[in-house]
């Protein structure tokens, strides 16, 4: 396929899986789940990550830096009314007394920053063209691996970044460690999307395939992320008067929209990973395994005369 037919088959799957509403209800329960998973992430990065560090860097250890390289990254990338949300958020977590690794409390909120991933998986499902063979436990179960899993990749970029930072700086590069800093927050960035979507992909649906980082789905949904994540940004702090339309509320309208335009692109990435696989020759079937000893022999398709 040439990447104007490509763009269009995608179109056309989109529209007929009904893509645009399945972003809506994922974009719902990311906005349920964002308070809980960002719960998870502090908790993982202020209880765990001091001890790497000692008991006496608790006060600004390796947790604490990096949540605050996680309101950073939220000022560089979203626009303010969103990222002044979730950093509302954040301060209010901090407030509450501490939430132990093996406890009530963490369970919890692991179950219900799961529920967004749940919503994922049956919009996969549709897009994958399978059905749902999981028991309710099973697909629970994969939903919380999911969460924790996405979890500590972010806290892992988080910390790549705090690192690079660090590393710079004690090297005295000068000027130029600005520009390097910025480099390393924006690759870091595009890896920790790349892993993100290619797990998704991966693990979400319920279809037999091979684990794959990098996939053409993985490569234009990352692009297509982080630029209308960009374009985003500019659009709502030069044009855009949410806080006139919805007063209060505004900031929570553009995380939402925010939310749909991610899912959006999420799902649409996952499209355009079925239509390449259906489209190649070496492609299979989800749910069937592809097998290479049966592949096409491709020296004598090429010998064969063409049809007229």
């Amino acid at each position: 396929m040439t990447p104007r037919e490509l763009a269009v088959k995608t179109w056309r799957a989109m529209d007929d899986h009904e893509i645009q509403t399945r972003a809506a209800a994922v974009s719902f329960y990311a906005m349920l789940a964002m308070v809980p998973f960002i719960g998870l992430v502090l908790t993982l990065s202020v209880q765990l990550l001091p001890d790497l560090t000692g008991a006496s860097a608790r006060a600004k250890g390796l947790g604490d830096k990096a949540v605050e390289q996680f309101t950073a990254t939220l000022d560089r990338t979203l626009p303010p009314e969103a990222a002044d949300e979730i950093k509302d958020e954040i301060v209010n977590i901090q407030k509450n007394p501490p939430v132990t690794l093996i406890s009530i409390g963490l369970a919890v909120t692991i179950w219900l920053a799961s529920s967004l991933f749940v919503a994922v998986i049956d919009a996969m499902n549709r897009i994958y063209g399978v059905k749902e063979r999981r028991g309710f436990i099973k697909l629970r179960l994969i939903a919380i691996f999911m969460t924790i899993v996405q979890a500590a990749i972010l806290i892992g970029s988080l910390l790549a970044i705090v690192g690079s930072n660090l590393l710079l700086n004690h090297l005295g590069l000068g000027g130029s460690a600005s520009s390097l800093a910025t480099m390393a927050l924006y690759f870091t960035v595009l890896v920790m999307v790349l892993l993100s979507f290619a797990l998704t992909f991966y693990v979400a649906p319920d279809a037999d395939q091979s684990w794959e980082w990098i996939t053409p789905g993985s490569v234009v949904g990352s692009i297509l992320f982080l630029g209308s994540t960009l374009l985003f940004r500019i659009y709502v702090h030069n044009f855009a008067n949410y806080d006139k339309t919805y007063g209060p509320l505004g900031g929570v309208m553009v995380l939402l929209f925010w939310f749909w335009i991610s899912s959006l692109i999420l799902l649409g990435a996952a499209q355009v990973n079925k239509l390449i696989e259906e489209a190649s020759p070496l492609g299979k079937n989800y749910g069937q395994r592809f097998n290479h000893a049966e592949a096409p022999d491709f020296e004598a398709m090429k010998a064969e005369p063409a049809n007229p």
